[in-house]
């Protein structure tokens, strides 16, 4: 599993460090052989590559500052909990958007999610002068057990699946847990996974507290 994943992830990376120096190259070769000269060429070469940089590190704030406040929110809340971010559509099936008055697509892609004694929980929310709202509370109790595995897709990532009993029926549930410094972008690596698997099976065994509202 390990290794399949690390050998994708690596040939995803070594193909867009590839196509990026593709870029780059061809853009010095163009300017080399017009009346700018070499020099400019090499500018050029550098403005991209540091352009190309630059934008990613925007893109990545950008599209995770609502996710990075939420958590903050959460961690303040709830400090004693591990407070973790996933996807919202690991939580569909579980979500009950007309009793929370939502649409779902109006959900943010990365949610916010608390594991405590009450179970895991589901939040979005967050934006200032906006305190987080729970989507979602999956008790101890209707879990099964937590195992770690990795997806078949092509650009696999590691995952934490397990079953909820909903009382009407049983329903698969798949965390795909991201890194936290990514705001959701990037997937958490196979040390980081097996911890967040055995931080929640900690929390699991925690004597359990009144519900929070």
């Amino acid at each position: 599993m390990r290794r399949r994943v690390v050998t994708a992830w690596a040939a995803y990376g070594a193909l867009v460090l590839v196509g990026l120096v593709s870029v780059v190259v061809a853009a010095v070769n163009r300017v080399g052989t017009s009346s700018l000269g070499s020099s400019a060429g090499l500018t050029l070469g550098a403005v991209i590559l540091g352009g190309g940089l630059l934008a990613t590190v925007v893109v990545t704030g950008v599209w995770g500052l609502q996710n990075f406040r939420c958590r903050a929110a959460l961690h303040r809340r709830y400090p004693d909990a591990e407070v973790l971010t996933a996807r919202r559509d690991d939580f569909r099936d579980l979500i009950d958007v007309d009793a929370l008055g939502i649409r779902y697509q109006d959900i943010p892609y990365f949610v916010g999610v608390v594991v405590d004694e009450d179970g895991i929980s589901a939040w979005a929310g967050g934006d200032p002068g906006e305190a987080p709202r729970m989507l979602a509370l999956l008790p101890w109790s209707e879990l099964g057990p937590l195992e770690r595995s990795a997806t078949e897709s092509a650009l696999p990532r590691y995952v934490l699946r397990s079953e909820v009993d909903t009382g009407d029926g049983v329903v698969a549930l798949q965390l795909s847990l991201s890194s936290a410094w990514s705001g959701g972008l990037l997937p958490q690596g196979y040390r980081t996974s097996g911890e967040t698997l055995a931080a929640l099976e900690a929390v699991r065994g925690r004597p359990a507290s009144p519900r929070r509202q």
